[in-house]
């Protein structure tokens, strides 16, 4: 997994499939669970081997007290000595056993905690676009954090505390039946009488724990939506401050519901709970007094008994917990399996000799609106061409089919001769670079940002792309290596939209796309930017998108977008001559040239 900084234990959960069942039975869910784990059982030794010696060692105190009490009725004062001795290196064993087993167990979890968050950000990473922004950042968020703390957590407190648990109360169980069969068998009855209402407890607690799963997505989409700069400039610029509070409360207090409802049900558990243990001591006593009168057994071997019984509660309300708690893994597991589950995007083995680019009869649809329809474009190896025409015409949906954020409803896309989906990914986006109107920057420094994604840039590199932005004279050395703030806030909406440009000039690509990568400029800049690009570019493919056709007048060809399809190409002159809309877009009158003989309309 590539973000751990260490071996992890493999792609346990690579096994994805294009269309998951919402349907989780117990025995899925069991297998899951277990799939999960396997990776790690080699690890599990040490921790497993620590637990058995920690409940063998937690064995002699009982004892020792009842052999204790017994030495001092009989003023046996060397065998007390004996005694104490034995009782305080068992007390120190214990405590060294338990110290290196909290280690063992907590890197055991957060190991797993990473490993499976790096299968989720990989699983995000490779999954479709329209497939992952369907889903909300902050639901996203949780996920990868507070739902992976608590599955870990769970599985911590599941599976080593059942061991330790089974092992605890069957020694337990010899030690005192090997004392006295009766007592021992009232401790049990009561064991049995704690397991009666689990089943209904568990099913309570795992349909609490999905809602506070939902609820807390909800809460981390309220805090994604509203703290980052653009949120906060228009909250305080509406003065909705009491709004937001609102709905924030709101959802922060859906939480507090869900989780005092729990601690209704859990308390309710615990104080049956509770008072069938503090019963059992009392029926011992008064059962072992009876005993004691009879001169059958010694007061020692009664508090012995009485402290065996109080030492296998705890294991056995693990147990019996088991059920509740396993109900919260998978609880917790459908959520995580959402995102290891998400389809794989597709692509090929071929790899195109020349960049040509050509667009055949190619339609998309987006959730039943017709976005392009029947486009058909023809883009040589190293042409430069503008795309304009009015919002919402297409335009955009261009680059994200070239770089196959999405795939076409219908028609071909074809690179080199080659069809997209027949292209390895990395090669396809390696090789055509789009840099957007809001492209994203990192709360990092401008030089880190410019140089995203990228190894072995020389100095001269960055700083000529920096001089065709027109970023050097603005942004001198010490601001180069400054942090500009979530999304670049502490820079100008011009200068972010330069150093997005600047990344895409530094990755050296064979096609590059601007798609209105310039609109926050002024039409000078622009025109002096965009004459810089073509230079730069100069042998390789660039299409520029744009409102501002002062920019490219001079481009080789102008496509021109209306509803979702090429209404006309050519040249400018032809253009303006021909092309009504194209005279709007250009905010020219009338005719100025006569149409050249080279260029056809198309229709």
């Amino acid at each position: 997994m590539g973000c751990s900084s260490e071996p992890s234990s493999g792609n346990f959960l690579r096994c994805r499939r294009p269309q998951v069942s919402n349907v989780f039975s117990a025995k899925s869910e069991l297998m899951q669970t277990l799939r999960i784990c396997a990776p790690y059982a080699l690890r599990t030794t040490p921790i497993l081997l620590t637990t058995l010696l920690i409940s063998l060692l937690g064995l002699l105190p009982p004892w020792l007290t009842g052999r204790v009490i017994d030495a001092l009725t009989s003023h046996d004062i060397r065998g007390l000595q004996n005694l104490l001795i034995l009782y305080l290196a068992a007390v120190i064993a214990g405590t060294i056993l338990n110290f290196a087993n909290t280690l063992l167990t907590t890197r055991l979890r957060e190991t797993f905690a990473r490993d499976v968050r790096c299968e989720m950000i990989d699983a995000l990473y490779e999954a479709p676009f329209d497939t992952v922004t369907a889903i909300s950042p902050g639901e996203i968020t949780n996920r990868l954090t507070s739902d992976i703390d608590s599955l870990s957590a769970l599985l911590q407190n599941s599976f080593f505390p059942l061991f330790s648990a089974i092992v605890l109360i069957v020694t337990t169980a010899f030690a005192m039946f090997s004392m006295n069969a009766t007592l021992a068998g009232i401790s049990f009855v009561i064991l049995a009488l704690l397991w009666l209402p689990t089943a209904s407890v568990a099913s309570r607690l795992a349909r609490l724990r999905t809602l506070l799963s939902e609820a807390k997505d909800r809460l981390a989409v309220r805090i994604a939506e509203t703290l980052q700069p653009g949120a906060l400039s228009l909250i305080k610029n509406w003065c909705a401050q009491d709004f937001e509070r609102s709905r924030f409360a709101s959802a922060a207090s859906e939480i507090l519901t869900i989780n005092y409802g729990a601690a209704k049900v859990s308390g309710a558990y615990s104080f049956f709970a509770s008072f069938l243990t503090s019963l059992g001591p009392v029926v011992t006593l008064a059962v072992g007094a009876h005993y004691v009168s009879q001169g059958s057994l010694t007061v020692g071997t009664v508090v012995a008994l009485m402290s065996y019984q109080i030492r296998i509660y705890g294991p056995a309300g693990t147990i019996w917990g088991m059920q509740m708690q396993m109900a919260g893994v998978f609880a917790i597991l459908r959520r995580v399996s959402m995102i290891l589950h998400l389809p794989i995007e597709s692509d090929g083995p071929e790899t195109p000799i020349r960049s040509n680019i050509a667009f055949r009869d190619v339609s998309l649809n987006i959730d039943s609106k017709r976005i392009l329809s029947g486009v058909t474009i023809d883009i040589a190896d190293g042409e430069h061409v503008a795309i304009v025409g009015p919002s919402g015409s297409g335009k955009s949906s261009l680059t994200s089919l070239l770089i196959r954020l999405r795939d076409p409803s219908s028609g071909t896309i074809s690179l080199g001769g080659v069809p997209l989906q027949s292209i390895p990914l990395e090669y396809l986006r390696t090789a055509i670079r789009v840099v957007a109107q809001e492209g994203h920057l990192f709360n990092d420094s401008i030089s880190s940002n410019i140089r995203y994604g990228l190894s072995n840039i020389q100095n001269s590199a960055e700083i000529e792309a920096l001089e065709i932005s027109e970023l050097m004279d603005e942004i001198r050395s010490p601001r180069l290596s400054a942090l500009i703030g979530t999304r670049g806030a502490l820079l100008s909406g011009g200068e972010r939209q330069r150093v997005n440009l600047a990344r895409g000039l530094l990755a050296a690509t064979r096609c590059l796309i601007l798609d209105e990568s310039t609109s926050a400029v002024d039409s000078a800049i622009e025109r002096r930017i965009i004459s810089s690009v073509r230079e730069h570019m100069r042998g390789r493919t660039l299409i520029v998108i744009t409102h501002r056709i002062s920019s490219i007048i001079d481009m080789d060809r102008i496509f021109v977008m209306q509803d979702g399809n090429v209404v006309a190409s050519g040249g400018h002159p032809f253009l303006v001559n021909t092309c009504a809309l194209y005279r709007d877009l250009s905010s020219i009158p009338s005719p100025i040239d006569s149409p050249s003989p080279e260029v056809e309309r198309r229709t």
